[in-house]
């Protein structure tokens, strides 16, 4: 989020997260420009300030909304030649900063999220937050590690799709 605190977009935020023994417990996101607070804790929930968040019921790709985050990272990735094909699929497809993109996942106003590159401090989080709104976290080679460098964040659905489709690139 430091390029859009530096533009002055208000989808920068602060992230918080607790890890015991090798698992996220808490994850917060908090998005001072816009007002808001995510948190969730391991066995808790997920919260958006003090409501619940859930994901999305939305069960087809055609009524989806897929986010991705930074478009100008695709050129000499792996996904660079599916990708654009495999998002052709769904209703709408969002890049609006990796914090903003995930915590639509997590609060159900879009159903995918994938990140191409991110470091430990910026998905740990949203692995917790995913989780307890019931989505699905997991990494292009298939694990589910904060440390991999890599993570998708979607609706139930989507999973096996989405497995396949990041698998190649690992």
């Amino acid at each position: 989020g430091t390029r859009d605190f530096v533009r002055g977009l208000p989808t920068w935020s602060n992230l918080i997260g607790l890890e015991a023994d090798g698992e996220v417990v808490v994850g917060v996101c908090h998005l001072p420009a816009q007002g808001e607070l995510y948190w969730a804790a391991r066995g808790h929930g997920a919260f958006r300030g003090d409501r619940r968040i859930r994901v999305s019921g939305i069960d087809r790709r055609d009524r989806a909304v897929f986010c991705l985050t930074a478009f100008s990272n695709l050129k000499g990735h792996p996904l660079a030649g599916t990708i654009l094909d495999y998002m052709s699929g769904y209703w709408a497809v969002r890049s609006m900063g990796g914090c903003q993109d995930a915590v639509l996942v997590c609060s159900g106003r879009a159903e995918a999220w994938v990140e191409l590159a991110a470091k430990a401090w910026d998905l740990a989080p949203f692995k917790v937050l995913a989780e307890e709104a019931g989505a699905r976290f997991f990494n292009f080679d298939g694990g589910s590690s904060i440390h991999s460098g890599s993570a998708v964040i979607c609706s139930p659905f989507l999973e096996d799709e989405l497995r396949e489709l990041v698998r190649a690139s690992a």
